[in-house]
């Protein structure tokens, strides 16, 4: 039987920084993607949306290594954190590989209390980030770290990076390799995305939101993805840039924890 490695704080649960077994998460990891260029003044610091995950309540703040390590003392103890292990640049034009840029340990030593890895499926080097998660999630197992998996369609035979059948795929890859978690974009087929979540089984579903979204239709993905079986969101600007970041983290939480209803989690936004 392998022995569990040594961790200063504990072994740590994926349920046990949720809610109800559900989660709202917040990511300031866009610096690495995207670079600062549609970040602003106020912004373009991360104690700015570290604020918002503390004052907010957030089960999670989604970080790089750098980040973490810099600005410890703004979210440690006050929310938890969870480390982002590979990622890449949009400099390069190539074919999307995210490598990996912080080991397990490091996380560990961070204090996380779970790892979240992206995988480009559909891209030419879609074999080597598979190996790639299954070797940093045998190592995550060892210490006891809950590891979330980013399935991201991307690549020359991908037309379709919503459609329902291939977000199950990549679901399913996501518990196959033994994911605690999978993160993916909520492609607004309900029925569909029911299959989605059926198909990760015991992984649980969060969705993803990437693209540029008014707080209303954050709060609607929310809403629709969570009636159809997600145990969540991970939200990234479109909350920490937006005109009123806590009102739309209320709404939020007041559909996927308090169960509200649209229309009455919307009226929280004004």
């Amino acid at each position: 039987m392998m022995k569990r490695k040594e961790r200063g704080d504990g072994v740590y649960k994926f349920d046990e920084i949720l809610t109800n077994k559900k989660g709202v998460f917040l990511a300031l990891d866009e610096g690495l993607d995207v670079g600062p260029k549609d970040f602003t003044l106020d912004t373009v610091d991360p104690s700015f949306g570290m604020d918002v995950a503390v004052k907010g309540g957030y089960n999670g703040l989604i970080l790089n290594k750098g980040v973490a390590e810099f600005y410890v003392e703004h979210y440690q103890f006050k929310v938890p954190l969870i480390v982002r292990l590979n990622g890449r640049t949009s400099i390069s034009k190539t074919e999307p590989y995210a490598g990996q840029v912080c080991s397990v340990k490091k996380a560990v030593d961070l204090k996380a209390k779970a790892a979240l890895y992206k995988v480009y499926f559909g891209s030419p080097h879609e074999h080597v980030m598979v190996k790639e998660f299954s070797k940093v999630q045998e190592e995550a197992q060892e210490y006891g770290l809950p590891l979330m998996l980013w399935v991201c369609p991307k690549g020359p035979f991908i037309q379709n990076e919503v459609d329902a059948d291939l977000l199950a795929y990549g679901a399913r890859v996501g518990l196959e390799l033994g994911a605690h978690g999978v993160c993916l974009s909520y492609n607004r087929d309900f029925l569909g995305f029911k299959w989605v979540v059926k198909a990760a089984a015991a992984s649980k579903v969060f969705v993803m939101t990437n693209e540029r979204a008014t707080p209303e239709a954050v709060v609607r993905e929310a809403h629709d993805a969570t009636r159809a079986g997600a145990a969540g969101i991970i939200v990234k600007r479109n909350v920490w840039q937006c005109e009123k970041p806590l009102a739309i983290t209320n709404a939020l939480k007041a559909v996927i924890f308090g169960g509200k209803k649209l229309d009455e989690a919307l009226g929280l936004l004004k």
